[in-house]
């Protein structure tokens, strides 16, 4: 049982997906900016959990992030996500994330995809879990548009939805299956809500947008 909560804590970090582009084709529509990249910009999230009914418990934890600086990698402007980042920190102070724009993708500096503002039929990252020869889940992410406005505590967004998919292959009582993880941006705003979720667990947490600052250029 602790392995398995161990790995379902872990389900959550799609940094951790194994697809990797370092040089993604990329032939984008909408230019947009859902992930604002200046020094000083800075958000502030509240931890909310909700049960299968959707009846939801304040965690009374905060995160915050803070693009920091920035820095070069291969020849490419990387930007500094410096912050705390629970639960999978520990929330502890330290780098949450090195991205850049890549003409409408957001990745990282391994080449792992984040978001993509026009790129809403292929999967964009992808990872299984294998524990003993036995496969305990796998995970894609797409992109989904969001017909209706997301309220969270810092107001009301138009977003964009990088989509994770949990699929276990062997059913985990009180939990559904598969089982999904939102990552709601917003136009000039940044990512205003993150959900994750442990396997063996049927309650969703959520990382909700309580208040932001974004550097004008």
């Amino acid at each position: 049982m602790r392995k398995l909560f161990y790995l379902g804590f872990m389900v959550a970090l799609f940094a951790s997906c194994d697809k990797e582009d370092s040089n993604p084709i990329i032939e984008p529509i909408d230019k947009a900016n859902y992930f604002p990249l200046e020094i000083g910009n800075y958000w502030i999230y509240e931890h909310f959990d909700l049960d299968s009914l959707g009846n939801e418990t304040e965690r009374n934890r905060t995160d915050s992030v803070i693009l920091s600086r920035d820095t070069i990698i291969n020849g490419n402007q990387y930007f500094i996500l410096e912050g705390t980042n629970y639960p999978f920190n520990g929330g502890r102070w330290g780098i949450v994330d090195i991205l850049r724009d890549s003409s409408g993708y957001i990745v990282n500096e391994k080449g792992q995809i984040r978001f993509s503002a026009d790129n809403f039929s292929d999967t964009l990252a992808s990872k299984v879990e294998v524990f003993n020869d036995d496969t305990l889940y796998t995970l894609t992410y797409q992109m989904e548009i969001v017909s209706n406005p997301v309220t969270v505590p810092a107001g009301e967004f138009e977003v964009l939805n990088f989509k994770g998919t949990v699929t276990t292959p062997q059913k985990i009582p009180r939990t559904q299956n598969p089982r999904f993880m939102d990552n709601l941006y917003s136009k000039n705003v940044g990512k205003v809500l993150q959900s994750y979720l442990y396997l063996h667990s049927p309650f969703i947490s959520e990382k909700r947008l309580v208040r932001y600052n974004i550097v004008k250029e």
